[in-house]
């Protein structure tokens, strides 16, 4: 066989333009070991434009990759610059389109309900897969590399704003901002207990990654785990509140309520009392202060479920959520989500 009339050539896009090629061709060629594509590049059976390159060489979009099909005749991770399709995909339920609350070429936000997991089986990642497989016409989401995934993840009972970045520049912005913490999260949340006023509660926080649990570390060993707690409402020793997770840790507000007399009634995990409703905790809003992600998007919202919200208002009546979101606006404004 004559490898050279066998070539296949895949183009190179936006969203693996700045790429190494090592790493390009590791997602294309997942079963090849990494010493394997190392080799492939080396001896120039895998090339760039008909080009010998090193493995760190970084793509130029319009370029293309090339690669002799007898190396791998379906290249796994590219289907014609398209999505991948989900395995067992004839069986995922399609994403409501009430779900989603923000749709660009370049990013989808959704509002996930309690019971779904981010990611896995049966999950969202899974709904959101397909919808990008029904609409075609969001066409920047080609890629050899790049596959749309979330920027962060909710818990499987949390409810809320979950963000999809449709291009690696958008994955990469959202990063970034997250990291240097220039977005704000904020969250509804039923405690138990009594929280009279403004606190913020300050841990160190570990994981144990066998138990997937969280816990106070109690001394300095841990990372440290900041959220800005502001009650809206206290009745029959429980409080709805507004929490701000000045930092990032997993299940932050959940390890933090525990630790401070306050567990989310219905998390058994983390120390609330059984109900057969689960506990309550929403991500409700994202800001955009610093981070153009996108054009004028500087703000997003997601609703309560309405069984939420009529159960808030059993509670604490009939105009709570509007309290919430009243306070939210107003401690925006006042800047106290940027004060520590």
């Amino acid at each position: 066989m004559n490898i050279a009339n066998h070539i296949n050539k895949y183009p190179v896009t936006d969203n693996d333009e700045g790429r190494r090629l090592d790493r390009i061709v590791r997602r294309m060629l997942p079963e090849q070991p990494l010493t394997g594509i190392y080799k492939l590049i080396r001896l120039g059976i895998i090339r760039v434009d008909g080009t010998k390159k090193s493995h760190s060489y970084r793509v130029i979009k319009g370029q293309t990759i090339d690669i002799p099909e007898e190396i791998k005749k379906d290249v796994s991770g590219y289907n014609s610059g398209k999505v991948r399709k989900p395995a067992g995909s004839l069986n995922i339920p399609p994403l409501p389109e009430d779900w989603i609350i923000y749709r660009s070429t370049k990013l989808i936000a959704l509002n996930k309900p309690a019971g779904l997991l981010t990611h896995g089986r049966d999950s969202l990642d899974e709904r959101v897969q397909q919808y990008l497989l029904r609409n075609p016409g969001l066409d920047s989401i080609s890629s050899l590399s790049f596959k749309p995934g979330p920027s962060h993840r909710l818990d499987r009972n949390t409810t809320g704003i979950v963000l999809y970045p449709l291009t690696l520049k958008t994955a990469q912005e959202l990063s970034l901002c997250m990291h240097s913490r220039r977005i704000i999260k904020i969250y509804i949340a039923l405690l138990s207990g009594t929280v009279s006023g403004p606190v913020i509660w300050k841990d160190t926080v570990k994981r144990n990654k066998l138990k997937r649990i969280s816990y106070i570390a109690g001394d300095d060993s841990g990372k440290r785990a900041v959220t800005k707690v502001m009650p809206i409402a206290n009745r029959n020793n429980l409080t709805l509140a507004l929490c701000f997770p000045v930092t990032g840790r997993t299940h932050q507000i959940r390890v933090q309520a525990k630790a401070h007399h306050c567990p989310l009634p219905g998390d058994t995990k983390y120390g609330g009392k059984k109900n057969r409703k689960g506990y309550l905790l929403h991500a409700a809003y994202i800001g955009f202060p610093d981070c153009p992600v996108e054009n004028n998007l500087k703000e997003l919202y997601a609703p309560l479920a309405e069984s939420s919200s009529l159960m808030l208002g059993d509670f604490f009546g009939k105009h709570i959520v509007r309290r919430c979101i009243t306070m939210l606006n107003t401690l925006k404004k006042d800047n106290f989500f940027n004060k520590f």
